[in-house]
């Protein structure tokens, strides 16, 4: 069975995402980023966070709980920082590892929002 953009799997639909966008947008409404990040930051962030997809097995990923993906992830992704060695300091490297973190396992950009409504934090 050949799947389509709508009934494609999972983990093809994620690699295939991740390959065409390097990630979720991390853009709001202007095209202004949400992150904080610099433009050199951002575009140092795509990079470590395409070669970071390339270099973990996601089929594995998917198998592990959320605490050890993040680790293999943070590893892999710190590996990388180390061979660039970009001259940022360590609290923007932290952030770049964290939104890497999630966007690949989780919703990227909307993370923080999430995990602040969990703490019961958003009121209605």
């Amino acid at each position: 069975m050949a799947f389509n953009d709508t009934t494609e799997a999972p983990l093809q639909s994620l690699r295939r995402r991740f390959n065409e966008e390097g990630g979720l947008s991390q853009r709001g409404l202007g095209g202004h980023s949400m992150t904080g990040l610099t433009s050199t930051e951002q575009q140092w962030k795509k990079s470590l966070f395409q070669r970071t997809v390339k270099m973990i097995d996601l089929s594995l990923l998917v198998t592990m709980q959320d605490a050890e993906a993040r680790e293999q992830i943070r590893k892999t992704a710190e590996a990388l920082m180390t061979q660039d060695a970009q001259p940022f300091n360590s609290i923007t490297r932290q952030r770049i590892v964290k939104e890497i973190q999630d966007e690949i396992l989780g919703l990227g950009p909307l993370e923080p929002l999430l995990a602040i409504k969990k703490k019961g934090k958003i009121t209605k």
